[in-house]
C-alpha cells in the first residue's frame, strides 16, 4: 500500500496560486485498486501552473529486456533450439493540461502535448537439424514522434488527492530500419548460404488509446 502524504491538489479557481503545493506524481489504477505506472510511463510528474492548469511530464527510461529461451526437442529432425530477444526503449512526453469546467468536486480536463520514442530490437535464433544449422538474426530500430490529445474527468477525493479518468488520441509518425540475416551452415559440407534483406518503413498513425484511471498525489 502506498502511503498518502500531505499533498494539495488543484481546487477552486479562486484559490491563491501561492498556497498551492504544485508538485505531483500520478499513478495508474489497475485491477483490484493496484497502483502502477501511468499510461506506460515509468515516471509521470505533474506541475501546477495555477489552480486550473499545469504540465505533465512522462518519462520511460532506457528499458532493456533480454530473454533467452532454450528448447530441447527430441525427435529425428531437430536437436536443441535457442532464441534470444533484446529490447531497449526510451520515451519522453510533455502535456499541457487544463480544467475548463468545474462542478462541485468534478472538473472536465483537456490537454495536448508532443512525445518522442526510440527503441532497438534484436532477435537471434539458432535451429540445428540433421542436414544444417539455421542461424537467424533480425535487427530493427524504431523512431516515433507526434502529438497526444487528452480529455477526461477529475474528481477531488481529498484536498490533496485527485482521481481521474482519461482518454487520449495519438497522432504520430513511425520510422523504422531493419535487417534480416539468415544463414544455413551444412553439417557434412564446407558450405554456407546466407540471405540478407534490408528495409525502411515510414508510417503515419491516428490511434485511440485505452481509457486510463489514475490517481494524482501532490506535495
Amino acid at each position: 500500500m502506498i502511503l498518502l502524504f500531505s499533498f494539495v491538489a488543484p481546487s477552486i479557481a479562486q484559490e491563491n496560486a501561492d498556497s498551492l503545493l504544485k508538485h505531483g506524481i500520478q499513478f495508474q489504477i489497475e485491477n483490484f485498486l493496484k497502483l502502477s505506472k501511468f499510461d506506460n510511463y515509468t515516471f509521470s510528474y505533474r506541475y501546477l501552473l495555477n489552480s486550473n492548469s499545469g504540465l505533465r511530464f512522462g518519462v520511460s527510461p532506457v528499458f532493456i529486456n533480454t530473454e533467452d529461451v532454450f528448447t530441447q526437442i527430441i525427435d529425428s529432425t531437430v536437436a536443441n533450439e535457442s532464441d534470444i530477444d533484446n529490447i531497449s526503449q526510451i520515451k519522453f512526453s510533455v502535456q499541457y493540461l487544463t480544467n475548463i469546467v468545474h462542478y462541485k468536486k468534478f472538473s472536465f480536463l483537456i490537454g495536448a502535448g508532443p512525445f518522442i520514442s526510440y527503441s532497438i530490437k534484436k532477435k537471434t535464433n539458432n535451429t540445428p537439424t540433421k542436414l544444417y544449422n539455421i542461424n537467424y538474426v533480425f535487427n530493427s530500430e524504431y523512431l516515433s514522434y507526434g502529438l497526444e490529445i487528452v480529455s477526461g474527468v477529475e474528481y477531488r477525493l481529498a484536498e490533496n488527492v485527485i482521481l481521474s479518468g482519461e482518454y487520449s488520441l495519438s497522432i504520430f509518425s513511425l520510422q523504422s530500419d531493419y535487417s534480416k540475416i539468415e544463414s544455413k551452415i551444412y553439417n557434412e559440407e564446407n558450405r554456407e548460404i546466407t540471405f540478407r534483406k534490408d528495409g525502411k518503413t515510414n508510417s503515419f498513425f491516428i490511434k485511440g488509446n485505452s481509457v486510463n484511471l489514475g490517481l494524482a498525489i501532490f506535495f
